[in-house]
């Protein structure tokens, strides 16, 4: 993924405070299951959970895939937000040197839990530790690397499903990099295996890359609506009723889209419906509502459990949550 070229500095904290204030919109505090502040480990553990930044956006996401690893039984530890970034960001606006000390800093914290396997959640994160941080920043890097779709696929087996998931499903996979097929096919196996399930096919398109990330121009936005629309079309002449995601990104760009007739789920949360630990997805929620005082009350749980005055919470959600989203954003993960 190569650096792209800025005519002004990057907006490096906004870019990070974002992740926290919508994080504070969908996650009451007592629900983040994971560190976010690093502290040195008292011990050492099996498996090391890493779910990068952006997938508290969604935390309903991080909230499922902690459960599901709970319900597994693994000896593990989570750890996420910006200050476990592994310096994608940095690294796209072309600050490549600051990029790499803080891949370097996060690679220190990461070892420090002596895990034999780190389980990658973000693909930007998986990415970008191939790409840079192995192979010039951390060539000794300790843990094996698997992503969260492999790992779970590997113990189907084991996991105590409970509950069908009626659903018939089209996976929304993406193309063009071994690491994408091998997560589509891992996550094909571990959904075969949800009681309850049907898939139906899998949509995909070779113009969005390796994930759905926020598009940062117009012209991006028209090609990533204008793919969108033909593999919802795509998905409905399958037979689905629900398109299921397989990144945080993509059901972050996709969940606007959900409706009765054809719902947008991620892949984490029917193996954690199946299990009895699904959460609600109020990113969702939120990304849908069509009014400032409904967004204000659908949060509303969450902004006072933060202590955030009502003004607060409503001047995020109107920046974060326009009437008509003409923002464009960059998002890496």
């Amino acid at each position: 993924m190569g650096a792209t070229d800025r005519t002004q500095k990057f907006d490096y904290a906004g870019y990070f405070r974002r992740v926290r204030d919508l994080e504070g919109l969908v996650l009451s505090p007592d629900e983040v299951a994971w560190k976010e502040t690093y502290t040195p480990p008292e011990r050492s553990v099996e498996a090391l959970l890493y779910l990068g930044c952006n997938v508290l956006i969604t935390g309903h996401l991080a909230v499922e895939v902690v459960a599901v690893l709970k319900h597994l039984g693994v000896d593990f530890e989570a750890v996420g937000g910006p200050q476990f970034c592994c310096g994608i960001v940095h690294h796209t606006q072309g600050d490549v040197a600051p990029g790499k000390r803080l891949a370097a800093a996060t690679v220190q914290k990461l070892e420090s839990y002596g895990a034999k396997t780190l389980i990658m959640w973000c693909p930007s994160c998986d990415l970008h530790f191939d790409e840079v941080v192995l192979p010039t920043v951390a060539p000794d890097f300790a843990p094996e690397i698997t992503h969260t779709t492999q790992f779970l696929a590997d113990r189907v087996e084991e996991l105590p499903f409970q509950y069908p998931v009626d659903a018939r499903i089209a996976v929304h996979t993406h193309l063009g990099r071994p690491a994408q097929e091998r997560d589509a096919a891992a996550c094909l196996k571990l959904l075969g295996a949800v009681p309850g399930v049907e898939i139906v096919g899998t949509v995909a398109s070779e113009r969005l890359g390796y994930h759905c990330p926020t598009p940062a121009t117009v012209e991006a936005r028209r090609v990533f609506l204008e793919e969108r629309e033909r593999l919802l079309e795509e998905a409905r002449s399958l037979g689905a009723d629900t398109v299921v995601t397989m990144y945080h990104s993509c059901h972050r760009e996709w969940c606007e889209k959900h409706t009765d007739e054809l719902g947008i789920r991620n892949y984490i949360s029917l193996v954690a419906e199946s299990l009895g630990c699904g959460t609600e997805d109020r990113y969702r929620d939120l990304r849908r509502a069509t009014s400032a005082p409904e967004r204000l009350s659908r949060a509303e749980a969450q902004w006072k459990a933060r202590d955030w005055p009502g003004e607060r919470a409503a001047e995020m959600l109107g920046k974060y949550f326009p009437a008509v989203p003409e923002e464009y954003r960059t998002d890496n993960g």
